[in-house]
């Protein structure tokens, strides 16, 4: 068998989860460095296992004993808000978490905003609101959705000697926050739904009630929610491309 038989590059989607295809491509192996160049360029928001199984010798002729997987993602595409915003609006509750979870709830909600406003949005100048509701939405999402793990969390600051004694009613301090990013939801929505203008009546195009009832199917059918793994960390072995055009990858 040659190397290349024990290598598999598949592309999942990177909301849902599903796997879409293999990728095909190109292998070179210089210096006992396996170059893989896929055929087409990257696509946005796809998740790309790598798998090479048990079995491949090295360059000593040793067998790896098991099977080796090695994921990244490649970009996301649109994203009208970014995990330091999030966290900055949720609060201290949200410093451990990875971003990559709270990436995808951004780009989950910028790809129904980006269907909802009623022209295409120009990645240099996004509407405040959107980018605001975005915000909001992913934070109260992950407050909302975890509010009982926060049951006897002490939240607890450290600068140097100094240090403040953790406050243990977590949940008391959420409930207020959620209903402060439920009305910045409702307040952004309506500039919105408004097209931008804070007083006038909503108008209501065909193109918003496709993207709501988007929204809504989503609702109904859950995307692939982040497990306890992403959201600790997947691995150190998680990178992000810098782009969707032709990649290399080495391992």
């Amino acid at each position: 068998m040659s190397y290349q038989d024990y290598i598999s590059i598949r592309q999942y989607n990177v909301l849902t989860g599903i796997y879409e295809s293999d990728i095909s491509g190109t292998f070179a192996l210089v210096n006992n460095i396996v170059t893989f160049t896929p055929a087409c360029p990257w696509s946005y928001n796809k998740e790309i296992h790598i798998i090479v199984e048990s079995g491949l010798e090295g360059a000593s002729t040793n067998a790896l004993q098991s099977d080796y997987e090695s994921i990244f993602t490649t970009v996301f595409y649109p994203m009208y808000s970014s995990a330091i915003l999030v966290k900055m609006t949720a609060g201290a509750l949200l410093d451990p978490m990875k971003e990559d979870p709270i990436n995808r709830l951004i780009l989950e909600h910028s790809i129904i905003m980006q269907n909802v406003w009623y022209e295409d949005i120009d990645d240099c100048d996004i509407p405040w609101f959107i980018t605001r509701y975005v915000t909001c939405k992913v934070a109260y999402e992950i407050l909302s959705g975890n509010i009982q793990q926060f049951v006897g969390t002490a939240i607890s600051k450290r600068l140097g000697d100094f240090e403040i004694e953790g406050i243990r009613d977590v949940p008391g301090l959420v409930r207020p926050k959620l209903q402060e990013l439920d009305a910045c939801i409702a307040s952004t929505m309506a500039f919105i739904l408004n097209q931008g203008k804070l007083h006038a009546a909503p108008k209501w195009s065909a193109r918003a009630k496709q993207a709501l009832e988007l929204s809504t199917h989503l609702n109904r059918v859950p995307l692939r929610q982040p497990s306890t793994r992403d959201m600790e960390d997947i691995s150190s072995e998680r990178y992000y491309t810098d782009g969707p055009g032709p990649k290399k990858i080495r391992f």
